[in-house]
């Protein structure tokens, strides 16, 4: 698996680059395993290979692992490659996901069951109680008093993830698919809004663009952006408007819990 990645990784790289190889002890929480197709709750090895070449089309991105899509020129190239790769992780058990930035590169993550560790909760139960955090973590915190955060994103489980977390935690929640959805419910709910969690890859209205006229709407409401990827030009524009809170797709329950102290306790009332 790691041979193959490095090979894909050196033919992104024509005029040289880096490549990084990492690995890292992982505990995959519900939050977590809601952004990534396949994923279950439980204790990983996550082993990433990070290249700084050409960036995988973003129409590429979502068929890199089925058979014989080739990303590449065409010229000895199968196209089964990356799906060989997919499968021998599935096939332990575990799952796979791609990041891709264009002047930043390609990162596969490959996550594998934890010598030990029990089989993954099956499908459906994926609200089950994750591994214990580790000593001294400090994730539960943040306890809310039934404040009104409006949470947009344009796949369903995601979306219903985080406002289970969110619930938990003691906040109300209104789901919304898109922005432009959100707006309507920014305008119902003005009085009571405390908060904004949204993606920015939305479909109708994306997350950009609903910022900036929520901002018209309430200036001071506390916003999180929570998407796969930002770019430099996307980072500038939040910066811009004010939005420093940003978490990357595939995040944690406790990095949600973070960004929400971070927003929510230092905004004004």
């Amino acid at each position: 698996m790691l041979l193959n990645l490095s090979v894909n990784a050196r033919d992104a790289m024509p005029e040289g680059g880096s490549l990084t190889l990492e690995a890292a002890n992982l505990t995959v929480d519900p939050t977590y395993a809601a952004g990534i197709p396949g994923a279950r709750p439980g204790r990983y090895v996550i082993w990433r290979v990070r290249d700084t070449g050409r960036s995988i089309p973003e129409g590429d991105l979502k068929r890199v692992f089925e058979p014989f899509h080739v990303t590449k020129e065409r010229g000895g190239h199968s196209g089964l490659g990356l799906a060989a790769v997919a499968g021998i992780v599935r096939g332990h058990g575990g799952f796979v996901s791609v990041t891709s930035e264009a002047g930043r590169g390609t990162c596969f993550s490959l996550h594998l069951p934890a010598a030990g560790e029990a089989a993954p909760h099956a499908p459906g139960t994926d609200r089950a109680p994750a591994a214990a955090p580790a000593a001294g973590a400090d994730d539960r915190v943040l306890r809310g008093q039934g404040e009104t955060i409006l949470v947009v994103e344009d796949d369903g489980s995601v979306r219903e993830t985080l406002c289970e977390v969110l619930h938990d935690l003691g906040f109300r929640t209104i789901p919304a698919a898109d922005g432009t959805d959100a707006l309507i419910r920014i305008a119902e709910n003005r009085l009571v809004l405390r908060g904004l969690i949204t993606d920015l890859d939305m479909p109708s209205l994306d997350g950009l663009r609903l910022v900036r006229t929520a901002r018209h709407m309430l200036p001071r409401l506390p916003v999180i952006v929570v998407s796969g990827r930002v770019d430099a030009q996307q980072g500038r524009e939040l910066a811009q408007l004010g939005v420093d809170n940003v978490i990357l797709k595939p995040f944690t329950e406790e990095q949600l819990i973070g960004s929400l102290r971070l927003s929510l306790i230092s905004a004004p009332a």
